[in-house]
């Protein structure tokens, strides 16, 4: 289990077990692209105990986006439109 004080190494080995685990790390982590990326690579709630930045990051949400389309709903407004033509297109390749 990681807490606060828990390394980044210690972290990211933890990310790829349970990446919602994201919301024990520290605040300096959770801003962390590696980190974050990692840890919506294995949870995609995980966006959610990111910090805000990441919710409008194209890498980030787009590996949120093939695991699962409704995260969407949880990125920020300004997210570009190129997000959801992509989720259109991986869920129906005939358009």
């Amino acid at each position: 289990m990681i807490n606060k004080n828990s390394t980044k190494e210690e972290v990211l080995v933890a990310m790829k077990q349970d990446g919602y685990a994201l919301l024990y790390a520290s605040e300096e982590l959770k801003v962390d692209r590696e980190v974050v990326l990692e840890a919506v690579k294995q949870d995609v709630s995980a966006l959610m105990c990111a910090s805000k930045e990441f919710r409008v990051d194209w890498e980030v949400v787009l590996e949120a986006v093939k695991q699962h389309g409704c995260v969407l709903l949880y990125a920020i407004k300004e997210l570009p439109i190129k997000i959801a033509e992509y989720w259109v297109k991986i869920m129906d390749p005939n358009k």
